[in-house]
């Protein structure tokens, strides 16, 4: 290949790198999807109705589900009446659509107010109702789940305030096993004032860089470093080694940071 060549080459890829982050960064600003499943309880739901307000006010969309149980103490109308929603977006699972109308196209999946009952379901790997079904096909098709746990965990100051802290240690300690699991199964469980921090981190599950730990070196003849190829680096767990003259693309550097991919550029 002559140097006409190599340049020529050379502005395409930066062109087509240039043309991906602009994609990226498009997509980034698209509105995120969340189901929101409702599943009864009251410790924590005013909170968690306030970190949902901010959501919206981000620009996230959302489909609301409420359970049997749910329904019983908010109603339908009191949660599109707090949550602004239209009637097509909230729905109660006697009246329910097809399960994959509700996890199809989503980003994320919210339980504002998880209750004891569906948590130890779900850690059992019941699921035997539509929120359970649900919560199930979600962990199967890696759709991250955030959940208030002001509800079912034993030890919230609130529940003992009310006096629900006199359970014996077994009971304490068999449900504190069942948020464990939760956690294990990738669940984020949070404080009801913190649902909407942790909603917005790592919106789509992918790759993360505490799973894939860089740690060997790779030599990159290139002459354009792109996006594709660090994240390349990132699956093959190797760091990258760089001629001083490689030109690196700025998202390549982003990507680089983001996962935790050292570029090394060689000394003339």
């Amino acid at each position: 290949m002559n140097l006409k060549e190599i340049i020529e080459k050379t502005i395409i890829d930066v062109i087509v790198e240039e043309i991906v982050g602009e994609v990226l960064e498009r997509l980034k600003k698209l509105p995120k999807k969340a189901l929101v499943i409702f599943t009864g309880g009251t410790i924590g739901f005013h909170e968690s109705i306030e970190q949902l307000k901010k959501l919206q006010k981000d620009g996230w969309k959302f489909k609301v589900l409420l359970s049997k149980g749910a329904e019983n103490i908010y109603t339908k109308e009191l949660i599109k009446n707090l949550l602004g929603l239209e009637d097509t977006e909230i729905d109660g699972e006697m009246d329910a659509k097809e399960t994959k109308n509700y996890y199809k196209d989503i980003d994320k999946v919210i339980l504002p107010v998880l209750t004891m009952n569906t948590a130890a379901k779900v850690s059992l790997g019941i699921a035997d109702n539509l929120v359970t079904n649900i919560i199930a096909r979600s962990l199967m098709t890696n759709i991250p789940i955030v959940a208030s746990k002001n509800a079912c965990d034993p030890l919230e100051e609130e529940r003992i305030r009310i006096g629900l802290g006199k359970g014996s240690t077994s009971y304490v300690n068999m449900m504190k096993n069942h948020l464990n699991r939760l956690e294990s199964y990738g669940i984020k469980l949070t404080h009801g004032n913190k649902l909407y921090e942790v909603a917005v981190e790592n919106t789509k599950q992918g790759i993360h860089k505490k799973d894939h730990p860089v740690k060997k070196q790779v030599v990159y003849d290139k002459k354009v470093l792109t996006r594709g190829d660090v994240v390349s680096a990132f699956h093959i767990k190797k760091d990258l080694i760089l001629r001083s003259n490689t030109i690196i693309t700025e998202v390549a550097k982003d990507t680089a940071k983001e996962l935790g991919v050292k570029i090394i550029v060689e000394k003339r």
